[in-house]
């Protein structure tokens, strides 16, 4: 697939565009586009414009993300290799409420009366998930399957 987006990208024109934009300048993407219009128009008086990020951290950014991600992927096939595929499921349902509770915490989010029904909710299926796999609860289907045969 990498190959086919690389092609792709060179026959549209957007691959060399694109490393210049990415690695070779600063700023995020509307903030390039806003100094590329201002050089274009007749009348701009060209002034220094702070940028939010540079190139450099663009590029070490990417490296952290695509880093992080086959670490991630390695630690999860780790996992489901020697705990199996239940505490695997567990620990990814956790990661992603984790990750929703951290935005809650770090950005001006308004917890409503939804938002706490469904925490409820999820901690305490995690929590009968979790406990299920230690305490031998026969499934319902197993249940109804095995009802008593009345003899007359």
């Amino acid at each position: 697939s990498f190959i086919i987006m690389l092609m792709a990208t060179y026959q549209s024109n957007e691959l060399v565009s694109g490393i210049n934009f990415f690695f070779l300048s600063d700023g995020t993407f509307s903030e390039f586009q806003i100094a590329v219009d201002e050089t274009l128009s007749p009348a701009s008086q060209a002034q220094p414009q702070e940028y939010s990020w540079s190139a450099k951290n663009k590029a070490i950014a990417v490296f952290l993300f695509s880093t992080l991600g086959i670490f991630g992927g390695s630690c999860a096939a780790a996992i489901t290799k020697r705990f199996g595929a239940l505490t695997m499921s567990i620990t990814t349902t956790t990661r992603k409420a984790a990750t929703i509770f951290l935005s809650f915490a770090m950005f001006p989010n308004t917890c409503t009366l939804e938002h706490i029904l469904g925490v409820i909710m999820f901690v305490s299926g995690l929590f009968l998930k979790g406990i299920r796999s230690h305490i031998k609860i026969p499934k319902l289907s197993k249940v109804l399957l095995q009802r008593p045969v009345l003899r007359r």
